[in-house]
């Protein structure tokens, strides 16, 4: 499976199994109507589509005079190259609540400069630091996009409803670090003086996971960082996030991150 598609084919978005490929659609003339998670959309000349949905677009209709750029990722190419970045998951709950961001021309210049860096890059695998090179193309596309995203007010958190603005607070609670010792939704859900069935629910709507998935998402970049530091031994660690035990922060270890903490140090 190829990491990266390049395609002016609007038709290869639907084509490709959202399980396999994160798309990215850049529309340069006319517009295009489609239905993504039973609600409908329309994206005209200068919007970029970033759905974050697993759920695949349906009754895709372009205009007769429409045009686009298609760049599909590779999931597995994402999930292992995407920049450390805190904004990651702004902008992923912002694309959820709307998958069309709308961009200055300057801004749709530099966006179709990035993916012709990234496709000539990933058309020359040869290259002795070919994926070192791809990534760094790739980071650089990523953060010229959470620009663009966050000089747009990313999520307008004032305006916002009340579940948005609940799941941007619980959210922000796991960024700064409470994730490291409160692993229950039940916690949160007290914080933000709502019921943990609330919480799941508009968890759930606003960003298509749960409150569990979150706070295991946030638990494992926290544990990542720890490892790295090889000064701690992994009884610091499971000390640190208030694991009963090695065995148990081990479990835990295997199940979001897939691997023992012993051997993800090796």
């Amino acid at each position: 499976m190829k990491d990266v598609i390049l395609t002016d084919n609007i038709y290869a978005w639907a084509d490709h199994s959202r399980k396999q490929y994160l798309p990215h659609i850049f529309c340069l003339a006319g517009n295009v109507s489609f239905v993504l998670d039973g609600k409908p959309y329309i994206a005209n000349k200068n919007d970029c589509i970033i759905p974050s949905s697993e759920s695949s677009a349906c009754l895709i209709t372009p205009s007769e005079d429409f045009r686009c750029k298609v760049m599909l990722l590779s999931n597995d190419f994402v999930r292992n190259n995407a920049p450390d970045s805190s904004y990651r998951i702004v902008g992923h709950l912002g694309m959820i609540q709307n998958p069309i961001l709308s961009l200055l021309p300057s801004e749709m210049e530099t966006c179709l400069h990035n993916i012709r860096l990234i496709g000539e890059r990933a058309a020359i695998p040869y290259h002795t630091f070919y994926n070192e090179i791809l990534r760094r193309s790739f980071e650089l596309f990523v953060f010229d996009m959470y620009d663009i995203h966050a000089r747009q007010g990313d999520l307008r958190p004032n305006n916002a409803p009340q579940a948005q603005i609940l799941i941007r607070r619980f959210i922000s609670m796991l960024q700064e670090g409470e994730c490291r010792t409160h692993r229950f939704p039940s916690y949160y859900a007290a914080r933000l003086c709502i019921t943990p069935v609330y919480l799941t629910e508009i968890s759930q709507s606003v960003t298509h996971h749960s409150p569990t998935y979150w706070i295991d998402y946030f638990t494992a970049e926290e544990i990542k960082k720890q490892l790295a530091d090889k000064s701690l031994t992994l009884s610091d660690i499971a000390y640190q996030f208030d694991f009963s035990s090695l065995s148990y922060f081990s479990r835990y270890c295997k199940r979001v991150l897939g691997r023992l903490p012993s051997h993800l140090r090796s």
